[in-house]
């Protein structure tokens, strides 16, 4: 357990370690004013991917395009966490959105090889997982971009 005060780094970011809002006295309602969601416990549930919130980095710090332009807070962001995958609209509610109708090049989808997984730039960067593209016939460019497949 970290206490109060200290740094550290988590996930390659620095952090800063405090006590949990609860032991301030404070809550989403009187902090937030509303902008955060609350579950049965009232512990707030951040907007934007989970797994980009710890310590100081929150949603509310890192993705507001009003106050830091159109890419939020170029202070939150490095190599794996980046405006894309934190923020991303899909991603907004903690809902999923529903499959896009493009599923891509049909003739580059086998097992464990599938449109979600290999074309999700979110989770694998603008060209998508590395490792389902191995040539220039199995590649994101012909398996993921939409064009005319015949």
């Amino acid at each position: 357990m970290a206490i109060a005060g200290t740094r550290g780094e988590v996930n390659g970011r620095q952090v800063q370690a405090s006590s949990p809002p609860s032991a301030k006295g404070i809550t989403a309602e009187r902090c937030c004013h509303g902008s955060v969601n609350t579950v049965e416990d009232h512990q707030p549930v951040q907007r934007g991917n989970p797994a980009c919130w710890v310590g100081e980095f929150t949603f509310k710090l890192c993705c507001s395009t009003e106050d830091y332009g159109s890419r939020g807070n170029p202070t939150c962001w490095n190599d794996e966490f980046t405006f894309e995958r934190c923020c991303h609209e899909s991603y907004l509610e903690g809902v999923d959105l529903p499959a896009p109708e493009f599923q891509g090049n049909p003739d580059c989808w086998l097992g464990n090889f599938q449109y979600d997984n290999c074309c999700n730039t979110l989770e694998h960067g603008a060209d998508g997982d590395p490792q389902c593209f191995t040539d220039d016939t199995y590649s994101f460019k012909n398996c993921c971009l939409q064009r005319s497949f015949q």
